[in-house]
């Protein structure tokens, strides 16, 4: 096998030292077999099984073989090469820091001398502290010149593999960090490792502001949600509108407030919430004989029409369904019209014989014939299907109407006629 003798000065010893603590004390290091050890018998003569030593780092990027190969030395001899799956991480790192003066060490093991048998421990990469101060201030030069657009995009989709073109432009910036190994990069290929750590942990810091952020988000809809509910009396379909959310969140906000509080301050609230719900119960009871619909009294006290139906059920009242009936007379009045349009009377006289207005009529007509043939009509007919999907039965009309992408009107008008259509043909019309 061919061995790469590096021509003279391709490696100066630098005149300080970065030494890497021995990462034994830790969980967090990879101990590296020596490679190609084999091959240079020579430099482990004078060496001993067992022996600790101090082995170099020294890039070698002019070597035919590997250009990111970094050979092991020991007492200036080399004995081996770093593998190849780690070798280009490392000859940023240790090429880094021999421009910033420094050579680059680290502890070994001597395993069988005469076998030439060694390895040296090296930290995980993320635990490598691969910069110091000079180069965190140059990864922050070469940042700080990006556009705020041009950085958000960056970090956007960081850490997955960037485009040729952002890592040209950051190729462009490399007169600002002129201790990084930017020499053996080819255009469109990857980056510095001290570049890439760097804006690892700029995107790690925006990530933990962000999660910070939706936190006190999530917080402050827990408090609000919780004083909507306790105070106000507000159904959860309320609060979701001044939440900006869907009921389902709305509730779960105000359980997780109850959740966080303490055993003293839970039993308080239940307790003032059953006080409540029994003044609740007086109102609906008191407005329900009065003659208010359900609707108008959820919609009076800021409350569901599930919750002032069940509040009514738990009080024994019955019930009286006030739209059923406004519904059989609406639909009377338009099968009187159209049976005295069938006998030959005019929208007018039609009009004077019911007592409503002409433009009222015309209205009726045109129900009468789509509630007794509704497939006469397929918009009016899908529109009533649609209007009562049950994953949105806790959505007001409005927010349902932007779903359904309708207006509010015609979803409102859809569901008077699937309310209409249920009652003539059953659930399956």
């Amino acid at each position: 096998m061919a061995i790469y003798n590096p021509p003279k000065g391709e490696y100066v010893r630098p005149p300080g030292v970065h030494r890497i603590d021995d990462p034994r004390k830790t969980e967090s290091f990879d101990s590296h077999y020596v490679r190609g050890a084999y091959f240079h018998k020579a430099a482990f003569k004078g060496l001993h099984d067992r022996q600790v030593v101090d082995v170099e780092l020294v890039p070698e990027p002019g070597n035919p073989y590997d250009k990111w190969a970094v050979a092991l030395h020991v007492d200036r001899k080399r004995i081996g090469y770093i593998g190849s799956d780690y070798a280009s991480l490392w000859q940023d790192i240790v090429r880094a820091f021999n421009r910033s003066g420094k050579a680059v060490v680290a502890p070994g093991l001597i395993v069988d001398a005469e076998g030439c048998v060694a390895t040296a421990f090296l930290p995980w990469l993320r635990w490598a502290k691969p910069y110091g101060p000079e180069f965190h201030e140059e990864c922050s030069a070469i940042t700080g010149a990006l556009s705020s657009g041009e950085s958000d995009a960056l970090l956007g989709i960081f850490p997955t593999r960037h485009s040729s073109a952002t890592i040209a432009r950051l190729q462009g910036l490399a007169n600002l960090a002129p201790s990084l190994n930017w020499g053996s990069q080819d255009p469109g290929e990857d980056l510095p490792i001290q570049l890439v750590w760097h804006l690892l942990r700029i995107f790690d810091q925006r990530q933990a502001e962000k999660r910070e952020s939706e936190e006190l988000l999530l917080k402050q809809q827990r408090a609000v949600a919780f004083r909507l509910r306790a105070a106000d009396r507000m159904s959860f379909v309320a609060i979701a509108g001044k939440l900006g959310c869907s009921p389902g969140i709305a509730s779960k906000r105000y359980r997780q407030h109850v959740e966080g509080l303490s055993t003293n301050e839970r039993n308080l609230h239940e307790t003032l919430m059953a006080e409540g719900d029994s003044n609740f119960a007086e109102q609906v009871l008191a407005m329900y004989a009065e003659g208010s619909s359900i609707g108008s009294i959820a919609s009076s006290l800021g409350s569901s029409h599930g919750t002032v139906s069940r509040t009514l059920k738990d009080s024994g009242v019955l019930i009286i369904d006030r739209n059923a009936e406004a519904r059989r007379e609406r639909l009377e009045r338009c099968r009187e019209a159209c049976r005295l349009q069938s006998q030959g009377s005019i929208r007018r006289d039609i009009a004077a014989t019911i007592g409503v207005s002409a433009g009222t009529v015309k209205i009726l007509l045109k129900d009468g014939k789509f509630f007794d043939a509704p497939a006469t009509d397929s918009e009016r007919l899908s529109n009533a299907r649609r209007s009562r999907p049950p994953e949105l039965s806790r959505l007001d009309a409005t927010q349902a109407a932007r779903i359904l992408g309708m207006t509010e009107q015609k979803l409102l008008a859809a569901r008077k006629d699937h309310a209409m259509l249920v009652e003539l043909y059953g659930k399956s019309f």
